[in-house]
């Protein structure tokens, strides 16, 4: 409801109509409009170590602490188009369209407290006021993005007396245009903070006595140079078609076919940034009508933003005093000059493949070959150590691969309603564009060298799969599985830190004519890991429980489960040279999803809940963990980066009024799920928290 007072509902509607003239064509056409509101609020945590005199080792601090709401409103208008011509039983044309466009706005308001880890004086204190100083700021940004998208495909099947063809050309286009306004103010005066960790999760900050001001709801007074504008523009284009064969035999069929899909990409942007030569405080803006927001709803001031700017107006303002902005040549030249890229991706493919039958036997088996060309352009960039920007080249690189995916499946029928399946194929994840890029910058002030991986191979997956099911009589089944996957060069990133010689354990840095001025450098890239290996067994049940008595007839259930155990090699090694095998990335060992749904007459609903198990989201590197008290101190620790466990509790109901007429209502994370981030340990390194709030969803369906 707090989200909904700024945003407004959710709206939603859609007009069809189709029709047949004649008995050879036929024609739909589909209208519809979406306004759909999602919000969310957060806090954001970094940590750091510190060595006090009167405390043995290094003790854990709160080094950057920061909340942020968020509300994003969009809408979506769209129409689709189908024309169907069948001249005669064999053969149809098709040809169909459809078009989208999208007004997204995401307003951001955030507050931060910027905890200088250096100016601790105890685990909870900061200070004194001198020299470098911590301070606060309130952040605020509005990103208007405007997002075509077309798509159109012209088709046919003909069906001769020894085969059949079917073939298809298309092409697909998606254009994004986004704007960027940033607002941020700095607080006056110094100020030192008092901090309580003792809940990690909810740490409390407090301006301390000793700074200039005391109080946290504090006018702020200056506009920083952060604040501007910047706009993005993205380009895509996708020219596809295939054509397909399919011919009939004695215990069977035959296909074969070939298919290509050629993608180009392109986007540039420009940001314009400066200070604001003109006096302009926070209480200059206008502010939202009950503009007071507290994250998570919580009593302390450090989770309390009582100042919600309207965005619109500051959108307004920045154009008229667009004049008053001087603009910081330097960061305009780092975000402009180095962000123009363009992407070529053509992927040509064949395949052919078999269904047999004989007796219970069932057998589906083929195999597709593809051969993928690559060209990505990028930008080499050069900052010196007075962080000003003093070279860019521009790259280019080229790729080419080829890979063959054989497919087998086997059905055997245990009886009339049991079978057993077991199947064999090779599947493939290409890397990003964001990894593939020949981008490299060596920043001479912080000694970092960041480079995309241009040599990427793709991640090919070898996939085993043994499947029993049973099927009821009443309608359901129950099926069990068991599943091995065997990777090899999965993506991952990859960071380091450059020894003498120019050398890391991963893919070589690229370092132009200075090879050892990089020693003690941190490398940040991307490699492909050695191997992963992810296997388990799957639980699958769903059942009309109809041979209940009474009302209880009218339910249905289902549950799955599945367990999944995976192990990687991402290059970490032990003292003694061992591999130490990590989870695979993104890779939740336990999932489950049950639910209930009930019947009868008119009526239908669908209750059901879904839980996935933490997983890890990132690969660190190799650090000292001091607040670990049982991790030894010669033990190797990586930072890695984890996403707990997930949840979601969702109702559907269905009502017929008439036969035209039916109301729905849909409600998701009723149980108000708080995502949450944190590093190595849970209890240890929180990173973040978010909230999204619950949604529901009613509306009415008319039929004609």
């Amino acid at each position: 409801s707090r989200f909904v007072e700024h945003m407004g509902p959710s709206r939603r509607a859609s007009l069809s109509y189709g029709d047949s003239p004649s008995d050879d064509f036929s024609y739909g056409v589909n209208v519809s409009y979406l306004r759909s509101v999602s919000a969310n609020e957060s806090f954001n945590t970094s940590w750091s170590t510190r060595n006090f005199a009167h405390i043995e080792g290094p003790s854990d601090v709160l080094s950057d602490f920061s909340t942020q709401m968020e509300m994003d409103p969009r809408e979506r208008y769209g129409t689709a188009l189908q024309f169907t011509f069948q001249p005669s039983d064999r053969t149809t044309y098709h040809i169909q369209g459809m078009f989208n466009y999208q007004e997204r706005e995401r307003m951001r308001y955030g507050q931060r407290f910027n905890i200088n880890s250096s100016r601790y004086t105890t685990p909870n204190q900061t200070g004194p006021m001198e020299g470098n100083k911590s301070n606060i700021s309130y952040n605020t940004r509005l990103d208007d993005y405007r997002i075509h998208q077309y798509t159109f495909q012209a088709g046919a099947r003909h069906l001769f007396d020894r085969f059949d063809m079917e073939y298809a050309v298309g092409w697909g286009h998606g254009r994004m245009n986004q704007d960027r306004y940033e607002f941020n103010f700095n607080s006056p005066g110094r100020y030192d903070f008092l901090i309580n960790i003792d809940d990690r999760w909810m740490p409390l900050v407090d301006i301390s006595p000793l700074s200039e001001l005391t109080d946290l709801q504090m006018s702020y007074k200056t506009m920083s140079s952060g604040s501007g504008y910047r706009w993005d523009s993205h380009l895509s284009n996708d020219f596809k078609g295939n054509i397909d064969f399919e011919a009939p035999f004695r215990l069977g069929s035959f296909k074969f076919g070939s298919s290509g899909l050629m993608t180009f990409k392109s986007g540039n942007h420009e940001r314009f940034t400066g200070d604001f030569d003109a006096r302009s405080a926070l209480d200059d803006f206008d502010r939202l009508v009950n503009a007071d927001w507290r994250i998570f709803e919580r009593e302390h001031s450090a989770y309390h933003i009582p100042w919600l700017i309207d965005l619109h107006k500051a959108r307004d303002f920045y154009h008229s005093q667009r004049p008053h902005f001087n603009l910081n040549m330097e960061t305009w030249a780092r975000n402009s000059k180095t962000s123009g890229y363009s992407a070529d991706e053509h992927i040509f493919a064949g395949y052919g493949m078999a269904n047999l039958e004989y007796r219970r036997f069932t057998f589906l088996g083929g195999a597709r070959i593809e051969h993928t060309l690559t060209k990505y352009s990028g930008k080499e960039v050069t900052i010196d150590d007075t962080d000003r920007l003093r070279g860019v080249v521009d790259r280019t690189q080229t790729n080419s691969y080829t890979n063959l995916f054989p497919n087998a499946q086997l059905k055997y029928a245990l009886g009339r309603l049991t079978n057993a399946r077991l199947a064999y194929s090779r599947s493939i994840g290409r890397p990003s564009y964001s990894q593939l890029a020949p981008n490299i910058e060596r920043n001479f002030g912080s000694d970092v060298l960041t480079q995309g991986n241009p040599q990427l191979r793709p991640m090919v997956s070898h996939n085993l799969d043994l499947l029993f099911e049973h099927y009821f009589m009443d309608v359901g089944q129950i099926v069990v599985g068991l599943f091995y996957k065997e990777l090899s060069d999965f993506v991952f990133s990859f960071s380091d830190i450059i020894r003498a010689g120019g050398i890391v354990e991963g893919p070589a840095p690229d370092l132009g004519d200075g090879e050892f001025e990089y020693t003690g450098w941190r490398f940040n890239t991307y490699d492909n890991g050695e191997e992963a290996t992810v296997y388990g067994v799957e639980f699958t049940w769903q059942q009309n429980l109809a041979f209940l008595p009474g009302f209880l007839g009218n339910f249905g259930t289902f549950a799955n489960y599945s367990y999944a155990y995976s192990q990687a090699d991402v290059g970490r090694r032990d003292t003694n040279g061992d591999v130490i095998y990590v989870r695979l990335q993104g890779q939740r060992p336990h999932v489950v999803n049950v639910g209930l749904d009930y019947s009868q007459r008119g009526f239908s609903g669908q209750l059901s809940y879904q839980w996935g198990a933490p997983s890890i989201s990132s690969y660190g590197s190799l650090q000292f963990v001091p607040g670990v008290p049982d991790v030894p101190i010669n033990r190797r620790v990586y930072f890695d980066g984890y996403r707990d466990s997930a949840s979601d509790l969702t109702l559907t109901l269905r009502y017929r009024l008439t036969d035209a007429f039916r109301l729905w209502a849909d409600a998701n994370n009723i149980m108000n799920h708080r995502r949450v981030d944190y590093r190595y340990h849970r209890d240890y390194y929180p990173t973040s928290s978010s909230l999204s709030g619950r949604r529901v969803n009613l509306g009415i369906r008319y039929s004609f």
